[in-house]
């Protein structure tokens, strides 16, 4: 009898959640999201920019990212989950190179992507995200330290060429967020 009054109940909860979603989507309040059509034919590169300065890619995802693979240099992953995490990381380093490949929106973007240290510099980061990744999957610290050892090269030799001064623009400072503090 309960589970007959509990799917009555739940029935008409649904169907009163329905009713209320219907109701707000109608009327004169309701929000329109117009379609959005194509904007780039099939077989053609969508990208000419990015909608971000190659500082912020650099700032938000490669310091981001870089913290923990070497963090995990001296102090190996201790769960699964640890693991899966620093594979994220190690991704999006490895994305990251990619996009910095591309033109970004910053004053100066476009002439370093024209250039073909630029270029050389986001490729080798392309593959040093690649060997943490093989190394992560492995479960390997030791290539992990290895492919992190790499990381701090690529930066340093691409700040040397293009960001002696600030690394990061004036954004977190000298170091990323967690780099002070982890490092026990």
């Amino acid at each position: 009898m309960m589970v007959i009054i509990g799917r009555i109940f739940r029935s008409l909860f649904y169907t009163g959640l329905v009713a209320l979603l219907i109701a707000c989507g109608s009327g004169e309040n309701a929000i329109s999201i117009p379609p959005v059509a194509p904007s780039v034919e099939p077989g053609k590169t969508a990208l000419k920019r990015l909608p971000v300065s190659y500082n912020d890619v650099m700032v938000s995802l490669i310091n981001e990212a870089a913290d923990p693979i070497w963090r995990a240099g001296w102090k190996t992953p201790e769960t699964d989950r640890d693991w899966r995490q620093l594979e994220h990381r190690a991704r999006q380093l490895k994305l990251a190179g990619a996009l910095l490949s591309q033109p970004g929106s910053g004053p100066i973007d476009q002439q370093w992507s024209l250039r073909p240290e630029w270029n050389k510099w986001a490729a080798q980061l392309v593959v040093s995200g690649d060997a943490a990744i093989k190394a992560i999957d492995a479960r390997n610290r030791e290539g992990v330290s290895r492919a992190g050892d790499t990381m701090v090269a690529v930066c340093e030799g691409c700040h040397l060429d293009f960001k002696p001064d600030i690394p990061t623009g004036g954004k977190y400072g000298d170091l990323a967020p967690l780099s002070v503090n982890d490092r026990e």
